[in-house]
């Protein structure tokens, strides 16, 4: 993907800004202070909704001497063109909450929300992390390590970096198996508002695709069936097809307690 165009409004410091990089490598100049670190935060929020230096408590409003200005929209818009040549818009707009209690005369701040745009429409916030996991090919964490130069090391830590493996076989084996274990599959259905996507693969007509619940769950569904699965289960089908022995990861298969929250 190329970045062709990228919009900041009342973000930080800057209260409107357009750069035209035209798909190019590009370099910004400029005096401390002056929004160099704003405009790489605001590629980054609107792609992983974190600022570039992997900055704790990072807030896209707008400060003054006297802390946060109100009543304010802030926004960041960019336009890719990708590989096949067709062009992607994706929009994200922080801004507060006002609610009138019931006796009360005027409106109470209450809080934040975060509107998300695909190509101007407005979507939910699934359907734009998963139109940017397919924009950055669908591996989130490697794309945040070569964008923001902090992220891995100060992010990144051995529970993470563990995680990242067992996903990155996920996909492997998805890529070339998953057509041969969904045979196995059951009949579970999930709630896939509350899932990630992790991985997906077209065999002929028929999709496959590994989703990751916030509890650390992984399910397999294709064919309008869907089955739970663990890192462990994926080695086990591909030492079955391929009898390898070993795979270099110390990994074992986990029961769900009962009780445990589930997807």
């Amino acid at each position: 993907m190329k970045l062709f165009n990228l919009k900041l409004e009342n973000f930080q410091g800057l209260k409107a800004m357009s750069f035209n990089f035209d798909g190019k490598n590009a370099s910004i100049f400029g005096d401390n202070g002056s929004g160099k670190t704003t405009v790489f935060n605001a590629l980054t929020w609107l792609l992983f909704d974190k600022a570039s230096t992997a900055a704790k408590n990072f807030t896209p409003k707008t400060k003054s001497a006297s802390g946060d200005v109100h009543f304010l929209d802030h926004a960041v818009e960019g336009q890719f063109r990708l590989a096949n040549g067709h062009v992607l818009t994706l929009r994200k707009v922080f801004r507060e909450i006002y609610k009138k209690r019931r006796g009360s005369a005027s409106e109470e701040f209450s809080g934040h929300t975060t509107d998300y745009y695909v190509q101007k429409v407005p979507a939910t916030e699934r359907e734009y992390l998963s139109t940017v996991l397919t924009l950055l090919g669908s591996d989130l964490e490697q794309a945040k390590i070569l964008a923001m130069p902090g992220y891995f090391a100060e992010e990144m830590t051995n529970k993470k970096l563990l995680r990242i493996e067992q996903e990155q076989v996920i996909k492997n084996w998805l890529e070339k198996f998953g057509q041969e274990i969904l045979v196995e599959g059951g009949k579970k259905m999930l709630n896939f508002d509350n899932l990630e996507l992790i991985a997906e693969a077209t065999f002929g007509l028929r999709k496959v695709a590994v989703y990751r619940c916030p509890t650390g769950l992984y399910y397999l569904h294709g064919d309008n069936k869907t089955r739970e699965v663990w890192p462990a289960d994926v080695i086990t089908w591909y030492n079955k097809i391929h009898n390898l022995q070993e795979w270099g990861m110390q990994m074992t298969t986990k029961e769900t307690e009962e009780g445990e929250e589930k997807c």
